[in-house]
């Protein structure tokens, strides 16, 4: 899909697109010799982002698993990374949405480079205690960069995936972001745990600190070069304007210059005449007004995919559980969920499409709260299958009610 303002550039070079494919194919079938890497040195030489992206995402359209390509990756950014660094990588617009996430970035190596000092100190003496406890702190110093990925996962990643194909490949990123996730939320409390052996600990804090390094690394290399020569001025525009609602790591949210009152969030969400639309039903009526509040006032996430597996509709409640941006409507549901989880989706969306079944319901803990995750199968009054709908719910208070409290005592809750 391209865009008609959309910046010229051209396809990815096929002979360099086959030359990182026969590599990592190599290493995907556990050859590691000399002679892979000299058999495509050439190619790997010369690959800029558009062929990562490509080759990636074509292997996966192939079939090969997303914790296979994870298993290689490390080996494929070192033999690329020279080449990376030597394509041409755009300068970042001040006050630009990409401009504020590597911001973040850059704080997060300052965190990283005080991390790495630590580590070494409690490598020259694992037997002193407070140094691991240093280390646990500053791991916990880190925990807001998860802000960091839900702007990537749902304001960039869908404006890359509409502008072609080959960005679908983002999913391998965002499998990266639930290792890193994993690792944000694991790793301070083993440290703190004297009953966690210190081989455990210094593994789990090195992975934390490769996975995070790296991460920063292909946003710099790959998805950024991407995004500034991809999308146009105005697709920046708008994901500025979406990052408003969420929360940003280390850094002041952004400020808007006066002097482009076109960068700033709108300030209203009406269409033109809005006030006079009335949604009327036998049950009774609504203004479009009520109705936009009876949606964001219920205490639920709601998202809507269409037949087609589509997201056409989410919510606003005041305390999601799950963030959300408009940037998702018309994405593809199977885009709007990891890697790992891709396929258990798939297949209650197709169970409900078949007429197999109507609900499926799951709970889980999310930082220290209980989260209960419906799904409902849309159908028509003909039985007509026409889409899903996702109802999550924060239901910890609501698991721990006991006894009565009867309307007249509303004032004492």
């Amino acid at each position: 899909m391209k865009h008609a303002s959309e910046p010229q550039a051209q396809e990815p070079d096929a002979r360099l697109i086959a030359g990182l494919t026969g590599y990592i194919r190599g290493l995907l079938s556990d050859d590691h010799r000399p002679e892979l890497y000299r058999q495509y040195e050439e190619a790997l030489g010369q690959v800029d982002p558009q062929v990562v992206f490509t080759v990636f995402r074509q292997l996966q359209a192939d079939g090969v698993a997303t914790e296979r390509l994870l298993d290689v990756l490390p080996k494929v950014m070192n033999v690329v990374h020279a080449a990376l660094e030597g394509s041409r990588i755009p300068a970042i617009p001040e006050h630009s949405f990409i401009a504020y996430l590597d911001q973040e970035n850059q704080a997060l190596l300052e965190r990283l480079d005080q991390l790495r000092g630590l580590i070494r100190e409690a490598a020259a003496d694992p037997e002193n205690q407070t140094i691991f406890a240093q280390m646990a702190a500053s791991v916990d110093d880190m925990a807001p960069y998860l802000a960091h990925f839900n702007k990537k996962e749902n304001i960039l990643f869908p404006y890359l995936e509409q502008h072609h194909e080959r960005y679908e490949g983002v999913s391998i990123m965002w499998a990266l972001h639930d290792q890193a996730r994993d690792l944000l939320r694991q790793t301070a409390p083993r440290l703190r745990d004297p009953a966690v052996g210190r081989a455990d600990q210094f593994r789990r804090i090195g992975e934390l600190f490769f996975v995070l390094h790296g991460l920063v690394q292909k946003e710099r290399l790959i998805l950024f070069p991407s995004a500034l020569t991809r999308l146009t001025p105005d697709q920046h525009r708008q994901m500025l304007q979406q990052s408003t609602e969420y929360e940003w790591a280390f850094i002041n949210e952004p400020s808007f210059d006066p002097a482009h009152p076109d960068e700033a969030p709108p300030t209203g969400r009406y269409p033109d005449g809005a006030e006079d639309w009335v949604f009327q039903t036998e049950t009774g009526h609504l203004s479009f007004s009520q109705l936009e509040q009876l949606f964001d006032t219920i205490p639920v996430d709601m998202t809507l995919i269409d037949a087609d597996n589509r997201v056409c509709f989410f919510n606003r409640a005041r305390d999601r559980v799950f963030p959300r941006s408009p940037a998702i409507i018309g994405r593809r549901v199977e885009f709007c969920h990891p890697p790992q989880s891709v396929d258990k989706v798939m297949a209650i969306v197709e169970a409900f499409r078949s007429g197999q079944e109507n609900k499926a319901s799951f709970w889980l803990r999310l930082s220290g709260r209980f989260i209960l995750i419906q799904y409902f199968a849309l159908r028509g009054r003909d039985g007509i299958y026409q889409g899903t709908l996702e109802v999550s719910q924060d239901i910890t208070e609501i698991r721990q009610l006991d006894g009565e409290q009867r309307l007249l005592d509303w004032r004492q809750d």
